[in-house]
């Protein structure tokens, strides 16, 4: 968030001082911060499914005896 903020600022500045044609936005803020915190629920997911998928991360369950247990 604070890298999006950054940039944002130094492309307020370069507007101010150059005066070029790139000019920040409240809603380029808001939508990086949206994306941002959409990409962080993905990458937390697909770590969750990836974690699912790997046997030495997945729960074992004890096997059911061959034989009955002794009387």
């Amino acid at each position: 968030m604070a890298v999006g903020l950054a940039i944002e600022v130094s492309q307020l500045l370069m507007y101010v001082v150059v005066n070029n044609a790139r000019l920040t936005d409240t809603t380029d803020r808001l939508v990086n911060t949206l994306g941002g915190y959409l990409g962080c629920v993905v990458l937390y997911r697909a770590d969750r499914i990836a974690d699912l998928a790997d046997p030495r991360t997945t729960p074992v369950r004890d096997p059911a005896p061959l034989s009955p247990p002794p009387a």
